[in-house]
């Protein structure tokens, strides 16, 4: 009975937060129209509901460990995703801010809802690419360093590609092939850091971070964006970042992924000590 009883929990839940989605989608014209920030609002909404649904699909896989208790993940875990900082800190456009060239035009307002949808869109996409999709290839596909170095490029390129979307939302081809791009680079990078430190909250920080950084002009200022130095500077620290991230992957030990799924080897282990 108790079983049952949170399998209709989950239902509901579920069915809640996938109807949230879907009203957010059918209502996004009214919310543009009336709304001086539809737009965003439309944008927040709907990706706080698909967090949710992200999250629910998580623990019904029994893929929640990352979402618990990251203040016991060891120290040393918290420093191998040091380099991936500079990557994100980078993507804000500080030259140009610390020479006056790039001037905060939104209001309190309008940078609040700015911060609030960077949040919401790292939680929908590092919940339901991370702590789902990518759990669920690595979970087959962990038995050997290429296996898993394998798993990393598949649900990365799944990230990467789901960015087409953009095309039919209006952007241009060069935009929307660097974003797929981006999106590559951050989900392959954002994978190693859950296998290290089985700790999404780190995840979906490194991401808002790095989407508050990468959207900050247009949306909330006005300037020039890239120079010779900005261009320098990312170029240098993603190649040396995307060469630090690669050598972290080829020392990922089989515990390390093991430990992403705890309930899953307790019953492996169970069952194999079980006499015939």
């Amino acid at each position: 009975m108790k079983r049952n009883a949170k399998e209709w929990i989950w239902r509901i839940a579920f069915g809640l937060a996938f109807l949230g989605l879907l009203a957010s989608e059918l209502c996004r014209s009214l919310m543009v129209e009336r709304l001086s920030d539809g737009e965003t609002v439309y944008m927040i909404l709907s990706r706080a509901s698909g967090a949710l649904v992200g999250l629910l699909l998580m623990l019904r896989l029994s893929y929640g460990a990352c979402l618990k208790h990251p203040w016991r993940t060891p120290w040393r875990a918290y420093l191998v995703s040091l380099p991936c900082w500079l990557v994100v800190i980078n993507n804000f456009p500080w030259l140009g801010v610390l020479r006056g060239d790039i001037v905060l035009t939104a209001t309190p307002a309008e940078l609040t809802l700015y911060v609030l949808l960077c949040v919401c869109v790292a939680c929908f996409e590092e919940i339901l690419f991370r702590g789902a999709i990518f759990l669920m290839v690595l979970e087959h596909r962990r038995k050997s360093t290429w296996q898993i170095f394998w798993s990393l490029i598949l649900s990365s390129a799944i990230f990467g590609a789901v960015h087409m979307v953009n095309l039919l939302m209006g952007a241009g081809l060069l935009a929307t092939l660097l974003q797929i791009g981006y999106s590559f680079l951050i989900g392959g990078m954002c994978s190693v850091m859950l296998i290290y430190t089985r700790n999404m909250y780190l995840c979906i920080a490194l991401h808002a971070v790095y989407n508050f950084g990468g959207g900050f002009v247009p949306a909330v200022a006005d300037g020039t964006l890239w120079d010779t130095p900005t261009v320098v500077i990312t170029a240098v620290l993603g190649v040396l970042v995307a060469a630090y991230v690669i050598g972290a992957v080829f020392k990922i030990r089989r515990e390390h992924t093991d430990a992403l799924y705890p309930k899953k080897e307790k019953a492996e282990k169970t069952q194999e000590e079980i006499p015939c």
